[in-house]
């Protein structure tokens, strides 16, 4: 990779190291035209040279759809991430206290699995990885990458033809287009001035590992709870990823548990649906916010990932449309450079947020609805909802229709 000098032109700038970040280039390495290069600058704050992990990418278990991993496929990593997942293979989906119930097999869609679950430090090691090992190889030395880490924007400045950047280290660089892949709390937004709707869920995701008494064997499963919605999802060696959402007034209550205390509430919660929990890992948690940013791009700046929206995690689609943006941003960027365009020009960028416009809104749709139904103990809310899980189970059209949401089938990023 390159060294970068204290002022240097780009053609894209890319910042945020994160899963969204990376996935980017590494669709921009599958679509550029071999005969096309694009010089890219990709500024993290995060110290690679540090022992600690990168906060992106801890142990959290990430639920990976059919369609995420068919965009794998396409990048050429699927056998990387297979090695380091678990297949989905069977979706149940229960409501504490409730007979109604959906299951969904991936026999039944002709899948070999529904989806897969990783951990974020595992996917995180394979996208680096793929990306670096992309950069060594000559059929794709097409894109020219200088990493600036650990950095931060400290200042940009939007012109006609182009941003002006300035780092903390001193770098200035200039560049057709900026890429905010910062996740959540991305500060560069306000340069541009990009506001943020925010709806506080009043919830926190507790989140840990789990060792069951009896293997997940490949099930996914989503408990709703009077609290909110408890999610254990299959790993390895009999674990599970859990992701409990809980009053944000009890989440401190339950964090100081010790472990035998804190497996008993999870246990009362889950059921016995795997035998008892035997070990709890280390338990972290974080609030909960549905975060919208009012626009996904401005002049020459365009927001992907969670820095355009911040989902919660009720139906695990958080990284799986932050995929798709990233995905569909890089094809747009691939066909203006084909046509030797300018690729942060106000048309390209609208034919982006023309195409991702109501994927995006018909997910964040879908996910605050969900919260809303299945996180309130309401007695009229709990029994439409039990009915509504025993006619999805027995109404093979209601089943296959969210079956293809769960598959990510119905989201408007394509191959």
């Amino acid at each position: 990779m390159s060294e970068v000098t204290p002022q240097q032109t780009f053609d894209l700038v890319i910042s945020g190291g994160g899963a969204t970040g990376w996935s980017l280039l590494l669709s921009l390495q599958t679509m550029l035209p071999a005969d096309k290069p694009l010089k890219v600058a990709f500024i993290d704050s995060f110290d690679p040279n540090k022992a600690q992990p990168h906060p992106g990418f801890d142990a959290r278990a990430l639920a990976l759809s059919k369609q995420t991993l068919q965009f794998f496929k396409t990048m050429g990593i699927a056998d990387d991430i297979a090695k380091r997942g678990t297949a989905i293979k069977t979706i149940q989906v229960s409501d504490k206290g409730a007979a109604g119930q959906v299951r969904l097999h991936h026999s039944d869609y002709h899948e070999t699995e529904l989806g897969m679950v990783m951990e974020a430090q595992d996917l995180g090691a394979v996208l680096l990885e793929c990306a670096e090992r992309n950069l060594q190889e000559q059929a794709l030395s097409h894109i020219e990458l200088v990493r600036l880490q650990p950095d931060k924007i400290q200042l940009a400045e939007t012109r006609r033809d182009s941003i002006q950047i300035t780092t903390e280290s001193g770098h200035r660089l200039t560049t057709q287009l900026l890429v905010l892949a910062e996740g959540t709390q991305s500060s560069s937004k306000a340069f541009f001035n990009i506001d943020v709707t925010q709806k506080n869920y009043q919830q926190h995701a507790i989140i840990a590992n789990v060792v069951t008494e009896l293997p997940p064997n490949n099930t996914a499963f989503e408990r709703f709870t009077a609290s909110g919605p408890l999610a254990f999802l299959p790993m390895t060696e009999q674990r599970s990823g859990v992701v409990w959402s809980v009053a944000s007034a009890d989440v401190e209550q339950l964090l100081a548990l010790d472990d035998d205390n804190f497996i008993q509430q999870l246990q009362t919660q889950f059921g016995q649906r795997l035998g008892k929990i035997i070990k709890v890992g280390k338990r972290q948690s974080y609030p909960l916010n549905l975060l919208k940013s009012d626009d996904s791009f401005s002049h020459r700046v365009v927001c992907i990932g969670n820095a355009a929206q911040t989902l919660h995690p009720i139906a695990g689609q958080g990284f799986n449309l932050a995929l798709r943006d990233a995905w569909q941003l890089a094809k747009c960027i691939a066909n203006t450079v084909q046509q030797k365009q300018d690729i942060g020009a106000y048309q390209s960028l609208c034919q982006f947020k023309a195409e991702r416009k109501q994927d995006q809104q018909q997910t964040i749709l879908l996910t605050d609805s969900l919260v809303h139904l299945f996180s309130n103990n309401n007695a009229l809310l709990r029994a439409g909802r039990n009915i509504g899980l025993l006619l999805m189970n027995n109404k093979q059209k209601l089943k296959d229709g969210f079956a293809r949401i769960a598959m990510g089938q119905r989201s408007g990023a394509q191959l």
